[in-house]
């Protein structure tokens, strides 16, 4: 800790200032370029706590601030489940609100066709940490999720998801520690070009692993002013290639977001990653 103390009559530093003499405190403790390098030690000690199994969204909130300076040092990649780095854009290509519903025209790569929805059910808790969050339920062809998320400013991150089957039978649930990116809205990744890697622990129930395990994802932003059209009508959007490549199964999803509206379209949707998604309708509460 830095200590200041006022120097005696016959220990203070002067300067002239204006033809009076100013007295200056005398400090004591460590350097500051030694104070620094234990600060990034803390730094970097923090952000390796990320990527620990059993670490929890509550966990990682407590980390916050010893992380925020890390920069290179983390292990994430330039960015992170949360939305780093960068402010909140000021649009909202993914609007969660009870209520809000989104319907669409969806076609599997065997050429069967369907409806699909995604609806926003509840705010609530999330089951495995209990942190406050809005429930979204997907049905698609070969099954769906109920998953819970937060919109957190930046962007919107799910917490937990159960992956159903085509009764609406739970099949497995999957939590994530810290809770990965569902659309990340920071200034730094709503430009065409921008690409970064998202870690995060995966852990599922029921798993023959017993334990969780490490998973990367890497994004890429497309575009930003893409023309779509869809059952629903044509949009501007923002298209966003998710590829998550530490999975058995590798996914490889592309996804367009119009602003006010969400997603508009996707193609690599399902518990198989074949079924494209088109916008059909969409209610807002």
């Amino acid at each position: 800790m830095r200590v200041a103390i006022a120097a005696s009559e016959s220990s203070f530093q002067s300067t002239a200032t204006r033809g009076r003499a100013t007295r200056l405190p005398i400090t004591f403790g460590p350097p500051p370029a030694k104070r620094e390098r234990a600060a990034r030690v803390d730094r970097r000690a923090a952000c390796r706590l990320l990527f620990q199994p059993g670490m929890t969204s509550r966990r990682l909130a407590a980390l916050t601030i010893a992380v925020a300076g890390c920069g290179a040092g983390c292990s994430g990649g330039s960015g992170t489940a949360t939305g780093d780095p960068g402010a909140a854009s000021g649009k909202n290509y993914l609007p969660l609100s009870v209520g809000a519903s989104w319907t669409y025209a969806v076609t599997a790569a065997t050429g069967m066709t369907g409806q699909g929805t995604i609806t926003v059910e509840a705010a609530e808790n999330a089951p495995g940490d209990g942190q406050s969050a809005l429930r979204v339920h997907t049905v698609l062809l070969d099954g769906g999720t109920i998953a819970w998320q937060q919109s957190t400013g930046a962007g919107v991150v799910r917490l937990e998801e159960k992956q159903l089957d085509q009764t609406g039978a739970v099949l497995v649930d999957k939590q994530y520690a810290p809770p990965i990116l569902v659309l990340d809205e920071s200034a730094a990744h709503l430009v065409s070009g921008a690409t970064w890697t998202e870690q995060y622990m995966e852990t599922k129930t029921p798993s023959t692993k017993k334990k969780a395990t490490k998973e990367t994802t890497d994004w890429t932003v497309e575009a930003v002013a893409d023309t779509v059209t869809v059952p629903a009508g044509t949009y501007t959007c923002i298209r966003v290639r998710r590829n998550h490549t530490s999975s058995k199964t590798p996914s490889n999803t592309v996804s367009w977001y119009a602003d006010g509206v969400g997603k508009v379209k996707e193609t690599g949707a399902g518990a198989f990653n074949d079924e494209t998604l088109e916008l059909s309708a969409v209610t807002m509460p």
